[in-house]
């Protein structure tokens, strides 16, 4: 395998390390106040640092070929089909609702150390559900092994 083929993992990385902060924080702010009000600055926040980083990713763009015409530089790099805005705004309100049933669940007093293990794994195995009956995914039997091991996990956790 190449150097290449791993890049994805190192997104992963950071994407797991930066899930893991957000939940600490989501946490520590969870009996600070008005839940929604809460969510609603984490949404502002969160949609300004999408809108810088799609700047700056077009800077970038523009810089590496060189395009001296900004306007004319969008138009033909920005492409929205349905699809991207119809799954653009069911990822924003599966978000939404996931934000808001995690701030309720750390309000309702859910210890930090045990309901984020159990959330995630449960997370680790409906995705794994998703894929293989929605997205007609194929599960090798090592896999299948190592979802059923993470579910002895979950069960074991809460005994």
């Amino acid at each position: 395998m190449e150097v290449q083929d791993l890049k994805w993992m190192m997104y992963a990385c950071f994407a797991i390390l930066f899930f893991a902060l957000s939940y600490t924080f989501f946490k520590l702010g969870s009996g600070q106040g008005e839940v929604l009000a809460f969510l609603l600055i984490v949404s502002l926040i969160n949609s300004i640092g999408h809108l810088v980083l799609f700047i700056l990713y077009l800077f970038k763009k523009r810089f590496a070929t060189r395009d001296t015409h900004f306007i004319e530089f969008l138009k033909d790099r920005i492409y929205l089909p349905i699809k991207v805005i119809l799954f653009s705004i069911l990822v924003g309100f599966s978000a939404a609702f996931n934000d808001m049933s995690s701030m309720l669940m750390f309000k309702a007093g859910a210890p930090f150390s045990i309901s984020m293990p159990i959330f995630t794994s449960s997370v680790v195995c409906l995705t794994v559900l998703f894929g293989v009956f929605v997205l007609k995914e194929k599960l090798s039997v090592r896999q299948f092994v190592g979802i059923s091991m993470i579910i002895m996990g979950i069960i074991l956790f809460n005994v």
